[in-house]
């Protein structure tokens, strides 16, 4: 069977509607700490639960979707296996504790976030799973998308979720680590690879819009998905192709854009290497919360890969913190297409139009901005975005709401890009697609691409 049948088939199961199952309450999630056999399950290759094992963690409120991973191509030069194509899959999106906003003295978070990867391989080979989260102590924001993921993440855990760390402290010196490296060893073919590469870590970064979305507790993660659909873009993709240090968080970076890491004056610690795209929308399901299975990798599957990573791991850096490199700059993006390729005319058309659209810095005010955008940190890294007022004209502001949308139209004509509409009603506002479908980013401050939109 192929991948793709794989995946339908699946899909058929999850689709079903059923009665939704409760959270585990917190004495359940200590039993099962202290008493659970995880062992034969390491090695368990099936993708769904063996029967008559009741799944305790993430096993109520979770929401699913197919997606693929969209590489770059220094993601297929740079390292092995999936990360040759990997567009055959499913997340799945839950919290390990039910979602509620916690009073101001409650030991407990608000959600504990956990996005579950499994992606399908054609013929007889299995499908390959990647765990990730923010961190094992959960957030009080009930935005499952506020923070990134990654399949690194800290001890620092918080009562009763020590008794799910417990489970997997029996097994690995890694407990809140899972690995790549089989992810890195088989291609979507099914063919092994003879010496997989595989990055470090793997971080996945929702949108600014989405980071910034306010949303209600909700018991089942989908309903705060359903604005998502087939087609969008969920995470950036990046990898920490070796083992950070604290240092590398430091200072303040910028988004180098140079086609060889080389030509960076700094190498970055992490790199841009793709997107993970939506291939349906999300839906809850009862059969997915109680027997769809994701496989841990154990982190020393990884070290057996690459030994000379022992002595620098540090469990003490995991996505909360990746999150603030990324923020910071401090970041390689190859191959982005730049305004600067369309020459210096367009470069300051591009520049005028986005100022005035994004900033409301009208023309008579641009040139001293333009003359040294390094000494403007209005964008930094900021995505390209204006307000989406439908009631504009209702209220009698007809001439701005037609300027605004007479400059996106100007900007998507010179760059050959697309406005697409994100966030949630209320919060909804006009985001510039590139080529790519990465959202566009205007250069400024220390970025050596200030005054270009890229």
């Amino acid at each position: 069977m192929d991948a793709l049948s794989k995946r339908e088939a699946l899909w058929e199961k999850i689709a079903v509607e059923a009665k939704l199952p409760p959270y585990a309450d917190t004495s359940k999630l200590i039993d099962f700490g202290k008493t659970l056999d995880y062992s034969e399950l390491l090695n368990y290759a099936d993708d769904v639960q063996p029967p008559g094992r009741t799944k305790v963690i993430c096993s109520a409120g979770g929401a699913c979707a197919k997606v693929k991973f969209v590489w770059k191509e220094v993601a297929r030069s740079s390292f092995s296996g999936m990360f040759a194509g990997a567009d055959v899959g499913m997340i799945r999106c839950s919290s390990v504790n039910e979602p509620s906003i916690p009073s101001r003295f409650s030991p407990f978070p608000g959600m504990v976030p956990m996005v579950a990867l499994k992606m399908f391989r054609n013929g007889e080979a299995p499908s390959s799973n990647v765990v990730l989260a923010y961190r094992k102590s959960g957030q009080k924001d009930m935005n499952f998308l506020k923070h990134c993921v990654s399949n690194h993440f800290t001890e620092n855990v918080k009562y009763p979720f020590g008794a799910a760390l417990a489970v997997f402290k029996k097994y690995s010196d890694f407990p809140t680590f899972s690995g790549l490296a089989e992810f890195a060893s088989m291609d979507q073919d099914g063919n092994k690879t003879e010496a997989p590469r595989a990055p470090y870590v793997l971080v996945l970064e929702p949108s600014k819009v989405s980071r910034q979305r306010k949303t209600a507790a909700t018991k089942n993660i989908a309903d705060q998905l359903r604005d998502f659909k087939a087609g969008d873009t969920l995470y950036d993709v990046y990898v920490v192709p070796e083992p950070l240090t604290h240092k590398a968080g430091s200072g303040k970076g910028y988004v180098c854009t140079a086609g060889e890491l080389e030509a960076c004056p700094n190498a970055p610690p992490i790199w841009r290497i793709g997107r993970l795209q939506l291939e349906s929308s999300f839906t809850s399901s009862a059969f997915a919360d109680e027997h769809l299975f994701f496989r841990h990798h154990l982190f020393e599957g990884d070290l057996a890969l690459r030994p000379d990573w022992r002595g620098k791991v540090s469990t003490l850096l995991g996505a909360e913190f990746y999150e603030e490199v990324i923020e910071r700059g401090h970041v390689w993006d190859p191959d982005v297409p730049d305004s600067s390729s369309k020459g210096s005319a367009d470069k300051d058309a591009i520049l005028c139009m986005a100022l005035e659209l994004a900033m409301n810095i009208d023309a008579a005010d641009q040139n001293e901005v333009i003359k040294d955008m390094s000494k403007y940190d209005g964008f930094g890294r900021d995505v390209l975005t204006c307000p989406y007022q439908e009631d504009e004209v209702k209220e009698g502001r007809e001439e701005g709401f037609a300027r605004r949308a007479e400059l996106r139209r100007q900007i998507a004509e010179v760059t050959g890009w697309e406005w697409k509409v994100e966030g949630n009603e209320g919060e909804k506002q006009w985001v510039l697609q590139r080529g790519d479908n990465m959202p566009a980013v205007l250069g400024a401050g220390a970025c050596p691409f200030a005054g270009y939109l890229m």
